[in-house]
C-alpha cells in the first residue's frame, strides 16, 4: 500500500507494530520484573494509541456526516465485551476446578470488570500492581481496560465540548475553527498530569495514581490531541515533507528514550510519577504521529509480519496474560 494512500484508505500503516511493542513490553515486565523494570509503561502507549484512534475515526466520520454516538458505543461494546467476558468466565471456571482458593469471593471483582470500574475497585481494595505482581487475583491487569472504557463513555461529550469551544462564528454567519479546542485539551492534559504529580506520595504505594482514571487520563488526551491534529492534514500530505531529516532524528531519540525507560524506570519511583510518565506519553505521541505521517517510512518498517500479527492480537493477549 503506497504511503500517500494511508489517509484515504482509512488504514494507517505501523499502528499494529506499535501495539506489538506495547504488549511485548508489558509481557516481558510480568515475566522479568527486575530486568525489564519499566515494561509497564507499555500501557501508556496503548492509552496514547486509543486516544489517537478514537479522535481520528470520530473526526473522519464527522466529516463524512456519518458520526453517530449510538454507533460509536455499539462498536466499542462489540470490540470489548465478547473477548473480556470470555476470558473472565473461562478463567474463573478453570481456577474453580484446579485452584479454587484464588477465586473465592471474586464475585465483586467480576462485577467491577463487567461494569468497567475495576481500576477503582482495586484502588478501594488497596490492591497494588507493583507489590503484588504475583497477586492471587488473575485479573489485576484488567484495570487499564476499565480506564479505557470510562474514557470511551465520556468521549462523545468531550468531542462535543471540543467543537463547542473550537467553533466560532464569523461576521458573515459562517463558522470556522480556532485553536481553542486544542487549548481545552491542553488544559485537561495539564490538570491530569498535575493530579498524578501531587497525589503521588513519595515512599508510599503508588496504587492510587497508577490506577486512577483522573491521573492516567492525560495519556489518552495526548493521543486525542495528536489524532485531531493529524486529521487536519489532507490525504497524502506529509508534515515533514521539507524536513525529513528532522523526523528521523526525532524518531531515533524517541526510540532510545523509550528503550531506556523500559529497562530502568522503577514503578515505585518518585520521578516516574513526577515527570517520566507524563514525558513518555508525549514521546509515544510523537512516535504515533511519525508512524502515521504519510511521507515517512516508519509505518512500513513496523508492518513486518511478526509485529503486525502481534499487534492485531494485542488486546486478546493482554486479557489472557
Amino acid at each position: 500500500m503506497p504511503r500517500q494512500d494511508q489517509k484515504s484508505s482509512g488504514r494507517i500503516l505501523g499502528l499494529d507494530g506499535l501495539r506489538a511493542i506495547a504488549i511485548v513490553a508489558i509481557i516481558l515486565y510480568h515475566m522479568f520484573p527486575y530486568t525489564v523494570k519499566g515494561g509497564f509503561l507499555g500501557v501508556s502507549l496503548f492509552f496514547v494509541l486509543s486516544g489517537f484512534l478514537v479522535a481520528l475515526t470520530s473526526e473522519r466520520s464527522r466529516r463524512k456526516h456519518t458520526y453517530n454516538v449510538a454507533e460509536f458505543y455499539k462498536k466499542r461494546i462489540i470490540r470489548i465485551y465478547p473477548a473480556a467476558i470470555c476470558v473472565v468466565f473461562i478463567t474463573v471456571g478453570v481456577f474453580f476446578v484446579l485452584a479454587p482458593h484464588p477465586v473465592q469471593g471474586i464475585r465483586n471483582e467480576v462485577i467491577s470488570i463487567i461494569f468497567g470500574v475495576n481500576n477503582w475497585w482495586q484502588i478501594f481494595q488497596d490492591s497494588s500492581y507493583f507489590t503484588k505482581i504475583a497477586n492471587a487475583s488473575p485479573f489485576t491487569h484488567v484495570w487499564s481496560l476499565s480506564v479505557e472504557m470510562q474514557y470511551y463513555l465520556i468521549w462523545p461529550l468531550l468531542y462535543y465540548l471540543y467543537f463547542k469551544v473550537a467553533r466560532e462564528k464569523r461576521r458573515d454567519g459562517k463558522s470556522h475553527f480556532t485553536p481553542r479546542g486544542f487549548i481545552m485539551l491542553g488544559a485537561l492534559i495539564l490538570l491530569s498530569s498535575l493530579l498524578m504529580f501531587f497525589l503521588y506520595q513519595p515512599g508510599q504505594d503508588a496504587t492510587r495514581v497508577y490506577y486512577g482514571t483522573d491521573t492516567r487520563m492525560f495519556s489518552l488526551l495526548i493521543g486525542c490531541a495528536v489524532g485531531m491534529f493529524y486529521a487536519m492534514f489532507p490525504p497524502g500530505v506529509s508534515f515533514f515533507r521539507r524536513t525529513k531529516w528532522m523526523a528521523s532524528v526525532m524518531m531515533g531519540i524517541a526510540v532510545m528514550f523509550v528503550l531506556t525507560c523500559f529497562i530502568f524506570v522503577d514503578g515505585q519511583g518518585t520521578l516516574t510519577y513526577r515527570g517520566i510518565m507524563q514525558l513518555i506519553s508525549l514521546v509515544f505521541a510523537v512516535m504515533v504521529f511519525l508512524v502515521a505521517d504519510s511521507g515517512e517510512p516508519f509505518g512500513e518498517w513496523l508492518e513486518v509480519a511478526p509485529l503486525k500479527w502481534l499487534g492485531e492480537r494485542s488486546y486478546e493477549m493482554y486479557l489472557w496474560m
